[in-house]
């Protein structure tokens, strides 16, 4: 089963958690699911709880990003974002209405995108960025977070992860 099976089976057996995900994100974050529905043709649910998978990834890389521009990133988390970009490249190519990704390494922004087939795009560079979600992003911050050590790499696991 692909890492897009799983989450629009999670999406399907579960229409409460896309709900109470629904309702706990900023507006930012809902016009996103908004346009991934759109673009994908899906329910609420799907397009709530893939957007959800997209933006924590978008958030964690943009959190490696900044680390890795601060203060290098150590090989564990070299290996986590390498996970992160791998799991958006999975992930994206069964999204229907998506033609590739963008990855980029500029943390004062969001770093990960998907370029739309029909060519919806909040970017210059074509693409349509993943946002953050900003109080993750705070949590992330915390010195003691080491959030990368539960992203499955390689060696760790396979994909998905909800």
């Amino acid at each position: 089963m692909t890492a897009l099976n799983e989450l629009l089976a999670q999406a399907d057996k579960n229409p409460e958690r896309a709900t109470a995900l629904w309702q706990s994100m900023t507006s930012p974050l809902r016009e996103f699911v908004h346009v991934l529905r759109e673009q994908t043709h899906w329910g609420q649910p799907a397009a709530v709880v893939v957007g959800h998978a997209l933006i924590d990834m978008a958030t964690q890389h943009r959190r490696l990003c900044a680390m890795d521009l601060a203060t290098g990133l150590d090989t564990p988390q070299k290996a986590a974002m390498d996970a992160l970009e791998a799991r958006l490249e999975a992930l994206a190519q069964d999204i229907p209405g998506v033609a590739s990704t963008l990855i980029m390494g500029d943390p004062r922004g969001t770093t990960m995108g998907l370029h739309f087939a029909s060519g919806v795009r909040n970017s210059l560079t074509g693409a349509y960025k993943i946002p953050t979600d900003d109080a993750q992003y705070l949590r992330l911050e915390r010195v003691d977070s080491h959030f990368w050590e539960n992203i499955p790499t390689e060696s760790s696991a396979s994909l998905p992860r909800p």
